[in-house]
């Protein structure tokens, strides 16, 4: 079984998905001085783009890490109550980040009411045109739904690049979104034993489109200890870790460079 690395012999790394939590504080205090160098600050609702830029605002004036990178969008399981003038806002929201920021978190959940896809579609194809319109990279959530994340994809024109975070699907699935464009993140919560089908998800990911993230405050996972998602991935794939932190950091910094961020 591979062992925990002590924080001294880690590389770089970057937290991709985190989101809004009454102690995001804290964490981000517990990060400083580690090996987590930035942490993509993920918004669900359109009500989160104010207070993530302004977080990510004064981190980046106080020059203190881990860098915060914004990410505005709507989630799908808020699809039914977005706003109607959901760009106007994202435009705003976009305006407050000159360093840059991601698209999301959108997508589509298939595990909500049936109810609710018609919504979540209509959504989704709006802010995949809006990322493709103005080139930036998207955080795609995706639930039971992978084909028609798929789908949608190809139809676009123009594609974003995509970051897909805890995504359960096929190796053939996998290989296909990697050839649209995606990356794929995955915490030590979303890695845990029972979890067989997105073990082997994150054991199919090509080398060069593997990146970790917390999903803070989703289960147990932080940013701080972002690094515990090494630990399965690198029994999954059977590399070192260290080997595999590496490798990783420069799958973030590449992610990072294509969707615009400086």
């Amino acid at each position: 079984m591979t062992k925990p690395l002590p924080p001294g012999d880690l590389s770089p790394l970057a937290d991709v998905h985190c989101h809004l939590g009454e102690n995001l504080a804290r964490e981000l205090q517990l990060a400083q001085g580690g090996s987590v160098r930035a942490v993509v600050l993920t918004a669900a609702r359109a009500e989160e783009f104010g207070p993530i830029a302004k977080l990510c605002a004064d981190t980046c004036a106080a020059d203190t890490r881990p860098r915060l990178i914004p990410a505005f969008g709507v989630h799908p399981w808020y699809a039914p109550s977005a706003p109607e003038n959901l760009e106007e806002l994202l435009d705003r929201a976009f305006d407050t980040a000159p360093l840059g920021a991601l698209l999301g978190e959108i997508g589509l959940d298939f595990a909500r009411p049936k109810e609710e896809h018609a919504a979540q579609r209509a959504l989704f194809r709006r802010q995949l045109a809006y990322a493709a319109c103005c080139a930036l990279a998207a955080v795609v959530h995706s639930v039971r739904s992978v084909e028609e994340v798929i789908a949608e994809v190809k139809a676009l024109r123009r594609r974003p690049v995509l970051l897909l975070h805890a995504l359960s699907a096929s190796a053939d699935q996998i290989h296909r979104l990697a050839a649209l464009g995606g990356y794929f993140s995955f915490s030590a919560h979303a890695l845990a034993p029972p979890r067989r089908r997105m073990r082997a998800a994150a054991a199919a990911v090509p080398d060069d489109r593997l990146l970790i993230e917390s999903d803070w405050p989703s289960g147990s996972d932080s940013p701080a200890a972002v690094a515990d998602a090494l630990v399965p991935l690198a029994e999954l794939r059977g590399v070192p870790a260290d080997e595999l932190a590496r490798r990783i950091w420069a799958n973030s910094r590449r992610f990072f460079a294509a969707a615009g961020i400086i």
